[in-house]
């Protein structure tokens, strides 16, 4: 079960949440006035939802940037890893690095593996943070502890880069051929899996 499941599973609301999800597809409209509707009563998940169809424009609904970021502060708000992941990820696309930066922090130290892992991966090539090869470990183990394959990958990658031993090496290239396997296998049968997901 990924994390999206268990916040669905956990929301007050999760009947008529699952209901307005497949209603989406053939009455947006409808969907959305139920979803709508929901978030206002509290429902964390329909606030996340509503904020990344706002955000993105998505079936049809006018994109919004300011209302999407309302209402992905309320997931957040309300302890929806999925709000605070989305919205962390719009900061960063604005720009606004700091407050993206204190999101994933946040969701790391919850054990958040997708949050830990782009965070570590900013620290290796300095896309929103500067670099950092200590920090980018710290949240790539915090990552990879908590199941995610893409930092197990990178941290082996790590160790192929480094100064370590023969034997060091060759145990980290044969645990990224194995991760790489892994990695293709859960692409195909459950590629929302949270073991490998990187936005």
């Amino acid at each position: 079960m990924n994390n999206f499941h268990r916040e669905m599973h956990a929301d007050p609301y999760s009947a008529e949440l699952k209901n307005a999800l497949i209603l989406r597809n053939t009455d947006p409209r409808g969907a959305y006035a139920v979803l709508s509707s929901l978030a206002e009563e509290g429902s964390p998940l329909a606030n996340m939802v509503l904020g990344e169809a706002y955000l993105f424009g998505h079936n049809g609904l006018q994109k919004d940037e300011r209302l999407a970021e309302k209402l992905l502060r309320r997931a957040a708000k309300l302890e929806s890893f999925e709000g605070s992941f989305l919205l962390a990820r719009y900061l960063r696309m604005k720009g606004r690095s700091e407050e993206a930066v204190s999101i994933y922090e946040a969701l790391s130290e919850a054990n958040f593996p997708a949050a830990a892992f782009v965070l570590g991966l900013s620290y290796l090539d300095g896309k929103f943070t500067e670099i950092d090869q200590e920090r980018a470990k710290f949240f790539l183990e915090i990552a990879a502890e908590n199941g995610h394959l893409h930092a197990q990958d990178w941290l082996a990658h790590l160790v192929t880069e480094s100064d370590a031993s023969v034997v060091d090496h060759t145990k980290a290239i044969a645990k990224r051929y194995r991760l790489k396997k892994q990695i293709e296998k859960l692409s195909r049968t459950d590629p929302k899996s949270d073991y490998i997901r990187t936005i």
